[in-house]
Order: structure tokens, then sequence, then C-alpha cells
């Protein structure tokens, strides 16, 4: 994931998220969304492309967000 993250950080202008049902689940893909939202240095425009299937976050999930990411297959601790 570190070289996923320093591509986003460093190389990516425009990040287009496919927003599906799974999409925030995946810890590598909130990661990569986070990575462009929060970098300073480089501004990374995000384009969302929401789909049929995609439900927002409740805020509760984004108040407690191990409700929300699947963190049994990575942990993104290391990354801040």
């Amino acid at each position: 994931l570190d070289k996923l993250f320093d591509i986003v950080r460093s190389r990516v202008g425009r990040l287009i998220v496919y927003l599906t049902r799974d999409t925030l689940a995946r810890p590598w893909c909130a990661g990569e969304i986070t990575t462009g939202f929060c970098n300073a240095q480089h501004k990374v425009t995000i384009l969302p492309i929401y789909t049929p299937s995609f439900v927002a976050p409740s805020e509760q999930q984004l108040s407690n967000l191990a409700s929300l990411i699947d963190m049994s297959r990575c942990s993104l601790v290391q990354y801040g």
C-alpha cells in the first residue's frame, strides 16, 4: 500500500472514485480517497461516480469507522 498511497499523493491530479456499496468498506480504497483528500502538497481533484448500489455512510458509521471499513484483510494504522 505504501507505493499505491505514494502514487496518489505525488502523481495523481484527478482521482476518479467509482462508488459502489462496497467501495468505502475496502481499506485500500478508503486509504486512497483519504490520501487524495488530505494531501496539502499536491492538489488532487476527487471525482466521485455514484452507482445505484452506493449508500452513503450514516453518521453512526462515520463516528465509528470500524463499523464501516473491513479491517480484517489489512490495517491502515501505519499510514496515519
